[in-house]
């Protein structure tokens, strides 16, 4: 992975997100959280969607 200062906001959030595991996760969370992304509520926000998909799969 190339420096993640010079990464994209977007680039870094669909590796937090979506990525594999990278051994620098919390390097890139600190990064994302310096830039003002709220992880937490991102976080909150991922797993309503998640429960929402959940529900609808069991119908």
């Amino acid at each position: 992975m190339t420096d993640i200062k010079n990464q994209p906001t977007s680039e870094l959030l669909n590796t937090f997100i979506w990525g594999e595991l990278p051994k620098n996760l919390s390097e890139i969370r600190k990064e994302l959280e310096d830039r003002g992304v709220n992880i937490t509520g991102l976080v909150m926000e991922v797993n309503q969607v998640i429960r929402k998909y959940e529900k609808v799969a069991k119908q």
